[in-house]
């Protein structure tokens, strides 16, 4: 019930927490145009697949390997919320290596 892509970074819940910080921007500002663009052009894609796509592409814009995408996910919002940092590594932790250790 962890992990996936299915677009639950745009629930309050998710897109809310200190972790994701930053995050609203990219939702808000590049993200939904795009989506409100296609969508008035009669297309259709999930904000999983858009996410994962931009994901992908900022990757490869900055030098990064190009990823493979497989398209179809379906939005969907988690039915068990975790609390935060959902398992994500703190930004400024005491003790840097053992944290990843503890995280990862």
């Amino acid at each position: 019930n962890s992990g996936g892509a299915i677009g639950s970074i745009r629930t309050p819940h998710e897109i809310d927490a200190p972790p994701n910080a930053g995050l609203k921007k990219a939702l808000d500002v590049y993200l939904t145009p795009i989506k409100n663009e296609l969508e008035k052009d009669g297309l259709v894609i999930s904000w999983a697949d858009l996410i994962q796509l931009a994901s992908a592409t900022a990757v490869e814009v900055m030098g990064g390997p190009k990823i493979p995408m497989k398209y179809g996910r379906v939005d969907g919002t988690p039915t068990e919320l975790a609390p935060a940092p959902f398992g994500l590594p703190a930004a400024f932790p005491d003790s840097p290596a053992q944290h990843l250790r503890e995280v990862f």
